[in-house]
């Protein structure tokens, strides 16, 4: 159960093009995608992820967004474990020297989209981070997305949570 919680907490689903999403047809084109950065860390977790895609016969293809800096890219040995994009490391912002690697997702993604024939021919594209398991196909006209309309799921491990930080962040218009 918390596996499934874990995945429900983190899972994101969008839908980028053609028809309504209620009423598709087979073959629909769903594309899933995962960002990970160039260390050892993620490997067990691409592992995990790769093998529950498999088992969970989920539909389309799967990329592994992998965000290196050259040096990191010379000493990694993880390339085979999964079909791979190299995308741009952004941890280092190029002009303020923020150190911020949560960026090379939405950045990954960003890269992929502009980059990637794949891109070119999906109507679906499901976003999942390197830590979850899938237990079933994700299908998304089946989790209510349609055109316009992406789902995402609840974050709610910071409910309650009542300090400057999230008054400043979370500020009701």
């Amino acid at each position: 159960m918390a596996t499934l919680t874990v995945l429900m907490l983190v899972g994101f689903l969008f839908w980028i093009g053609g028809g309504s999403g209620l009423e598709q047809e087979a073959p629909y084109r769903i594309h899933t995608l995962f960002s990970v950065e160039c260390q050892n860390y993620f490997d067990w977790q691409t592992v995990g992820l790769m093998h529950s895609f498999k088992k969970a016969e989920q539909p389309g293809p799967i990329t592994r967004l992998l965000s290196c800096t050259d040096e990191e890219k010379r000493k990694y040995r993880g390339m085979h474990l999964a079909p791979t994009l190299e995308v741009p490391s952004m941890s280092r912002h190029p002009k303020t020297g923020d150190w911020y690697p949560a960026i090379n997702k939405p950045a990954g993604i960003v890269h992929w989209l502009k980059h990637s024939k794949d891109a070119d021919s999906v109507d679906w594209v499901v976003i999942l981070d390197a830590d979850m398991i899938i237990r079933g196909p994700i299908i998304p006209w089946e989790l209510g997305a349609e055109k316009g309309r992406p789902v995402a799921a609840y974050y709610g491990y910071l409910v309650g949570c009542d300090n400057i930080l999230a008054k400043i962040a979370h500020k009701t218009p």
